[in-house]
C-alpha cells in the first residue's frame, strides 16, 4: 500500500518510450520489477535462492533445536533451551567475526568453510543422537551459517546491472 508514495529510483525516473506510464511517471512493468512481483533473474535470482536455503538451515535450529533435544532425546527443559541458545551464540560470534575472516581469506572461502562446518554440525549432532551432540551440532551450524546472509547481501549491493536496494 505504501509503495505508492515511495521516491523512484533514479533508473526508473523520466520518460520513456516503451511501457505504460502510471500516476508517478513510472512504466507499470518497473513498478512490478521494484515491489519483487516480477521472479528475480541472473545473479540477483541465484543469490535470492542462496539466501532462501540460508534462511531454511538458520530456521531450523532455531526454530526447532529445543524441541528435537526435549522430544527425541529426552533431555531436560533447561537443557533443550540451551541448544538454541548456543545456537544464537555461536551465530552471534561468527557474525561479529565474519568481516575479518572475509577480508583474510575471502568471500567465497569463508562461504564455503562455513557451509561445510554447518553440514558437520548438523550431521554429528543427528548422527550422535545424544543432547550434548546435539548442543556441539547447532553450535556449529550457528558458526557455519553466520556469514551467509551478509555475504549474499553485500554481493546483491555490488552487482552492476541492479539497483542496490532492488537487488
Amino acid at each position: 500500500i505504501a509503495h505508492r508514495w515511495l521516491l523512484p529510483t533514479a533508473e526508473v525516473r523520466g520518460p520513456s518510450a516503451t511501457g505504460t506510464r502510471d500516476e508517478g511517471g513510472i512504466r507499470r512493468s518497473e513498478r512490478a520489477r521494484r515491489l519483487g512481483l516480477v521472479p528475480p533473474t541472473g545473479a540477483v535470482g541465484a543469490l535470492g535462492l542462496m539466501a532462501l536455503l540460508g534462511g531454511l538451515v538458520e530456521d531450523a535450529p532455531g526454530s526447532w533445536s529445543a524441541v528435537y533435544l526435549r522430544e527425541a532425546l529426552s533431555a531436560s527443559p533447561g537443557m533443550a533451551g540451551l541448544a538454541y541458545a548456543t545456537f544464537v551464540g555461536a551465530m552471534t560470534v561468527g557474525r561479529l567475526l565474519g568481516d575479518g575472516a572475509v577480508e583474510r581469506f575471502g568471500a567465497v572461502r569463508v562461504l564455503r568453510t562455513g557451509a561445510m562446518i554447518g553440514a558437520a554440525g548438523l550431521a554429528t549432532g543427528l548422527l550422535l543422537a545424544t543432547p550434548a551432540a546435539a548442543i556441539i551440532g547447532f553450535g556449529l551450524v550457528g558458526i557455519g551459517v553466520s556469514t551467509l546472509f551478509p555475504l549474499v547481501f553485500a554481493t546483491a549491493g555490488t552487482l552492476a546491472d541492479t539497483p542496490s536496494g532492488g537487488a
